[in-house]
């Protein structure tokens, strides 16, 4: 696994525990748009 996946995977995890989906969405889609 890459350092820089892992990284977006924890920052990623960080927004959902703040609850902060819009955010978790635009991580993702910009993850998957790579």
């Amino acid at each position: 696994m890459p350092a820089s996946q892992f990284i977006m995977l924890s920052f990623s995890y960080k927004a959902v525990k703040k609850s902060n989906l819009n955010l978790f969405i635009r991580i993702y889609i910009y993850n998957f748009f790579l």
